[in-house]
């Protein structure tokens, strides 16, 4: 049986006007806002070229876990619904660089939920079909995000910490990959457990709309 070239092509082409990035694509590595962005950590910060770092694209609503200089695991995610901004009661998903401050829900085996970050016992009801609920429920893992940029992320009325900006797993796993969150990073349940699993405390994270246009600041220490 003869099997037309096509039947592999098209599915390339269509991967690629869908912006679909395949798991071992390192071309998100030489973007300028990533370059920069790295390029800060390592001059600002105690931060060194192999270490653990996440990057969030709100544009692909991806996060990137990366080491050297190579993609290890890529997860889909839901930042905001409100879009980005870093004001408290925005509801909106801050941007910049930050580090992760607590890793909370080690012990948890099954989806449960969390209040106040405390484990309630009570396991969530996944939703897999793309529905909004009125429940923001923060389920399974909880990685807690505090701001670097004073200014910006940190201190005032723009603090990623106060405002309780978390990495999480959600209920509404059929909204994943679409902005849905109140301001928070929501992921399926099994990528976040596994996220929590790569990710040491402290690791370094910058949320990013992969457009050059955020302003840069000194990292506060």
């Amino acid at each position: 049986m003869t099997i037309k070239p096509y039947i592999f092509i098209l599915p390339l082409l269509l991967a690629l006007l869908m912006g679909a990035y395949p798991p071992d694509d390192n071309s998100l590595m030489t973007e300028p806002m990533v370059t920069e962005y790295l390029n800060r950590l390592e001059k600002e910060t105690d931060f060194e070229f192999g270490d653990t770092v996440i990057f969030i694209s709100i544009a692909r609503q991806q996060l990137y876990l990366i080491r050297g200089n190579s993609i290890i695991k890529r997860y889909s995610i839901s930042s905001s619904k409100n879009g980005l901004g870093c004001v408290k009661n925005s509801n909106q998903t801050p941007f910049g660089i930050h580090r992760i401050s607590e890793k909370i829900g080690h012990k948890s085996k099954a989806p449960y939920i969390y209040s106040s970050r405390v484990n309630t016992k009570r396991k969530a009801k996944l939703i897999t079909q793309p529905k909004d609920t009125k429940y923001d429920l923060v389920t399974s893992r909880i990685l807690w995000l505090y701001g670097l940029e004073e200014g910006i992320n940190c201190g005032g009325d723009v603090d990623s910490h106060e405002r309780y900006i978390y990495i999480h797993g959600t209920s509404e796993e059929g909204l994943v990959g679409s902005l849905a969150s109140e301001g928070c990073i929501r992921m399926l349940n099994k990528d976040v457990i596994q996220l929590y699993t790569l990710t040491p405390l402290y690791t370094y994270v910058v949320i990013m709309n992969d457009v050059p246009s955020m302003p840069s600041t000194a990292l506060s220490h």
